[in-house]
């Protein structure tokens, strides 16, 4: 008697253990729709031909079980989150909030993105418009704030997943992140110093900028937008320094820029692209008081990364020992 009930019993836990999962097999999680990249993202953009930038947005649907509805969704942009942001970080230094990316600078693909029944996700497109960006300030850092505003057939996720605060990096083909050191002196001084690195921030798909001398764009003693300089380059890869501030004084004295290329280690589907560049310059201190004084630099900096093979068929490869 006593096998016979143990027997039972047991019967009656494995059938409740199979039910509880089938229950978890068939659907772990609540449904929601939401932003695959979300929350505070420092996205890179490349410039394309026209000065356009395209940005992708990706939709998706939590859970565990397969969606089993068509879905429409809505997008906007959602100023009350960046400000929100921009005082939760830097309180009451104004001065150093993010811009909200112009509305009339950006446009979506689509009025709505449909999610079908059996798809997890589906992507909408975002395209920036430099040319519109250059007319207000094109040297601002810009974030491009976006919530899901509807979401039929699914309920939308909390704010902190469907939301996306995107600080956008423009890239061209020489802009980024350069290493190296140049030579700072005061005309008319003996005085020196050594200078590290340098960005170059894309503007079009052929220009950049950059801050002259030892100014940084996280400078806290100068202001950054008093220091800009522009450089371009053409077709021949002959590159063009010039300011659009009178103050500055800025006076070209060289610029040079050239590549090289080897086969990455043990994946010949990639070279290694080394930029190196040269410059050469001279320009005026805009600190109050310090207005008198001049400097001259010069520095040879570089930067690498990996490139396709396929993408650059005629370039000169070097050996790489």
């Amino acid at each position: 008697m006593k096998k016979i009930k143990y027997l039972g019993l047991l019967l009656f836990l494995l059938t409740v253990f199979v039910s509880c999962g089938d229950e978890l097999d068939n659907e772990l999680f609540q449904k929601f729709t939401y932003l695959v990249k979300n929350g505070w993202k420092e996205v890179e953009v490349e410039i394309e031909e026209g000065n356009l930038v395209v940005l992708p947005i990706d939709f998706g649907v939590s859970g565990t079980s397969k969606n089993n509805t068509d879905i429409i969704l809505t997008i906007a942009n959602d100023p009350d989150t960046l400000a929100g942001y921009n005082f939760e970080r830097y309180k009451h230094q104004n001065d150093k909030y993010f811009s909200e990316l112009p509305i009339n600078c950006y446009s979506f693909d689509q009025e709505s993105y449909s999610i079908h029944k059996g798809e997890e996700n589906v992507r909408a497109l975002v395209t920036i418009d430099l040319d519109i960006l250059k007319a207000i300030n094109i040297y601002d850092e810009y974030v491009l704030p976006l919530t899901i505003t509807s979401s039929t057939g699914e309920a939308i996720g909390k704010k902190d997943v469907s939301t996306v605060l995107a600080l956008l990096k423009f890239s061209n083909s020489f802009s980024g992140s350069y290493s190296g050191t140049g030579s700072l002196e005061q005309v008319g001084s003996t005085y020196k110093e050594s200078v590290s690195g340098l960005n170059l921030y894309a503007t079009s798909d052929k220009t950049c900028y950059f801050y002259a001398g030892n100014i940084t764009r996280t400078s806290e003693y100068d202001d950054p937008s008093k220091y800009v300089v522009d450089i371009e380059i053409d077709e021949n890869d002959q590159l063009t320094m010039s300011s659009q501030l009178p103050s500055l004084e800025f006076v070209p004295i060289g610029a040079e820029i050239g590549r090289t290329y080897v086969y990455k280690q043990n994946d010949s589907r990639y070279y290694v692209q080394t930029t190196n560049i040269t410059l050469e310059y001279r320009y005026r201190d805009q600190r109050e008081g310090e207005e008198t004084n001049v400097y001259t630099y010069k520095g040879t900096l570089s930067k690498s990364k990996e490139v396709l093979v396929k993408d650059f068929p005629d370039v000169i490869v070097q050996d790489d020992y």
